[in-house]
């Protein structure tokens, strides 16, 4: 699981995608559009969630991999070509479609070439649509709606996502000016969840950032241990559940006495309704540190 994770009956869970039902593979949808109030992010967003993309986003449109992908819309048997998502709210909804039938394939096709046509930059792809659908699969498996297998396999199809458009990500931060800053981002002990904390990581690289990801589960020894010997200027910690909060606030301290000088942040899905005992110094609002950019055909 890469998020924290009615009652319902087993044959009736029904997954609440922001607003409208997710019925698993051969149920049917009630075709409303009612997007209700947006999931919380895994990590803090600013005000103007809906407006915001990392201002190097614009330079991670066109993958260079895509070169060689068919990157056509669809076609009917017909031969009329279906419609593409042209937004982010659009892309969501397709993308909850695959999901519910635990289409991959066509998860990761949608996707990418969202992102190749320019509908979607990185950056906004990661923040509208990948993060709310793992957040919303991780609440809807909390509330029994979900199998654990189910989101294990949603997990899964947003990671091939990430790791296809990572060379956008690699064109993008090779479009702006270094930072001059450098990060390491890990999940402590017992946590887990990593894929959040993974396309946070690709945001600080479209932003200039030097990064080291060190993934899930990591010794606290060894988190200070690289921090020191690559000489990072900030470390982020990521915390899925009210557990792993608790426990990160002793492990944050333990860092902070052996990194002087480091900034220390955190963020993840336990802090989306509960930032008790954390200083704003503390919490990473990822909009604010790293500005933003023009939205998606707005760039100059």
């Amino acid at each position: 699981m890469d998020v924290a994770p009615g009652e319902a009956t087993r044959a009736d869970a029904m997954l609440a995608l922001k607003g409208r039902s997710w019925r698993r593979s051969s149920a049917v949808t009630d075709g409303r559009r009612d997007r209700g109030t947006p999931p919380p992010e895994a990590f803090r967003p600013s005000a103007s969630r809906g407006a915001v993309v990392s201002r190097s986003e614009a330079a991670g449109r066109s993958l260079p991999m895509n070169e060689d992908v068919d990157s056509e819309p669809e076609r009917s048997a017909e031969g009329a070509s279906a419609a593409a998502p042209r937004t982010a709210a659009e892309l969501y909804d397709v993308l909850a479609d695959h999901l519910a039938a635990h289409d991959k394939p066509a998860f990761v096709r949608t996707a990418v070439e969202a992102v190749s046509s320019g509908a979607v930059g990185i950056a906004q792809l990661y923040r509208e649509v990948l993060t709310p659908l793992l957040v919303d699969a991780g609440s809807s498996w909390q509330r029994g709606h979900l199998a654990i297998w189910e989101e294990h396999l949603a997990s899964a199809m947003v990671r091939c996502v990430v790791e296809i458009v990572y060379p956008g990500v690699l064109k993008a931060k090779a479009a702006v000016a270094p930072a001059g800053r450098s990060v390491l981002l890990a999940s402590p002990p017992e946590e887990g969840h990593d894929l959040g904390l993974r396309m946070v990581s690709d945001r600080f690289d479209m932003a200039g950032w030097t990064t080291y990801f060190l993934g899930a589960d990591t010794p606290l020894d060894q988190v200070a241990d690289a921090a020191r010997r690559l000489g990072v200027d900030a470390l982020v910690l990521s915390s899925s559940t009210h557990y792993h909060r608790v426990a990160l606030r002793r492990h944050v301290d333990y860092l902070k006495e052996r990194l002087p000088g480091v900034d220390v942040w955190v963020g993840g899905p336990a802090f989306a309704l509960n930032t008790d005992g954390w200083t704003t110094h503390e919490l990473l609002d990822l909009e604010a540190l790293l500005g933003a950019s023009p939205a998606p055909g707005e760039e100059g």
